[in-house]
């Protein structure tokens, strides 16, 4: 569904150039999901941004069901870390936002909002504003409003990062439950190795200066899957010692 050949991405800064990613290459398959996963400063959110289209690539290319990727596509949804919700809105009116463009129907509009936050289990906050939410709520909301205009692709740049550990673990157990459900391709961002085997078909771990890709690590464990088993406690340390190599080749490796 989504092929990336060879890109890179330039920068200017005081008057210097500098490479945020360089020859980066990867195929995910439709209903795939991948964690782009590395330390801040490696370019996993640069190439989160150039496959929605939102960062203009130097070289190489990026294609989605075999078009050129060149902006930002309607049928793909990108959820943000801190939410993106407009505090003067409903809970129902935000899960709205994204249908206003395509969808004059407001009764129409209200249904397909009120099933997504169903789906969240938000149904009985419809009517609240963000800010008398938890983070963890407010996050649902988002999960539902970026799910109701039913995305292609869901691109996640950290999502889960703000939250304490509790909830970032339910609300990990939540987006795969949707996975499982819809079967949406998810690129999903983030620099916490556990977090990354436990959501993941596949971890793609980048190595910084310039951003690039160090491996593709399939994880082979089903879903369900038990942080404490040893399978899982093995895979996570094979992720650590990968991110602990210093000299591997310029081209990507995979596992």
């Amino acid at each position: 569904m989504i092929d990336i050949k060879n890109v890179s991405v330039d920068f200017r800064q005081q008057k210097k150039q500098f490479t945020a990613l360089r020859n980066v290459s990867l195929s995910i398959a439709e209903g795939e999901f991948i964690c782009l996963l590395g330390a801040s400063g490696c370019g996993k959110t640069t190439l989160l941004n150039a496959i929605a289209g939102f960062e203009k690539i130097s070289s190489g290319s990026i294609k989605i069901a075999g078009e050129e990727v060149r902006k930002p596509d309607s049928h793909n949804t990108f959820l943000f870390q801190n939410y993106g919700l407009l505090p003067w809105r409903t809970v129902q009116h935000n899960v709205e936002l994204g249908l206003e463009n395509n969808i004059r129907n407001r009764e129409e509009r209200r249904k397909i909002a009120y099933k997504y936050l169903r789906l969240v289990g938000l149904e009985e906050f419809k009517d609240r504003h963000p800010a008398q939410l938890s983070g963890g709520m407010q996050q649902r909301v988002a999960i539902a409003r970026a799910l109701a205009v039913n995305p292609k692709i869901l691109y996640m740049d950290e999502p889960l990062g703000a939250l304490d550990v509790i909830t970032r673990a339910n609300l990990q157990d939540e987006i795969i439950r949707i996975w499982r459900e819809f079967r949406k391709t998810i690129i999903f961002v983030t620099h916490d190795i556990e977090e990354a085997v436990y959501l993941a078909d596949r971890v793609v771990i980048m190595a910084p200066n310039p951003g690039r890709i160090k491996a593709v690590l399939p994880i082979n464990l089903g879903r369900g899957r038990d942080r404490t088993s040893a399978e899982f406690q093995q895979l996570r340390d094979k992720v650590y010692e990968i991110f602990e190599m210093k000299n591997f080749g310029e081209a990507e490796y995979y596992l």
